[in-house]
């Protein structure tokens, strides 16, 4: 399933994750907890980790921004993707191509580019 990360560094890329989807998008951001934010439009929703606050995580401006609950701030970086159904029923799904440009226009409408789409591979936490 497609999703974008979006880091606290302003960088942003796109990564498939698989099952099971919790711990794959754990794997990325070190928890998970969904956020359905009130400035990025439905169906859309965002996976944060859910102790990023306790492990002093950095301030996500884009998610910060997004979730607009002063003076609350998502801390970590976040994967964004959908709400939608499975044949379980609802669920978080993945982003099709052009839902994952629409995501990246917001973020760059809302940033003035200086939130950057990178490759995956060129990103690197050091």
């Amino acid at each position: 399933m497609l999703g974008l990360v979006i880091t606290t560094d302003d960088k942003m890329y796109k990564k498939e994750f698989g099952s099971p989807l919790f711990q794959t998008i754990s794997d990325v951001i070190g928890g998970f907890e969904i956020v359905t934010p009130v400035g990025l439009p439905h169906p859309f929703c965002f996976m944060v980790d859910d102790k990023g606050v306790w492990k002093a995580l950095p301030v996500n401006p884009v998610g910060t921004a997004w979730y607009d609950a002063l003076p609350h701030k998502i801390h970590g970086d976040i994967v964004v993707m959908k709400k939608g159904w499975t044949s379980s029923g609802p669920d978080i799904i993945g982003l099709t191509e052009k839902e994952c440009e629409t995501v990246i226009n917001l973020v760059h409408e809302m940033t003035d580019e200086t939130c950057v789409l990178v490759k995956e591979s060129e990103y690197v936490v050091l």
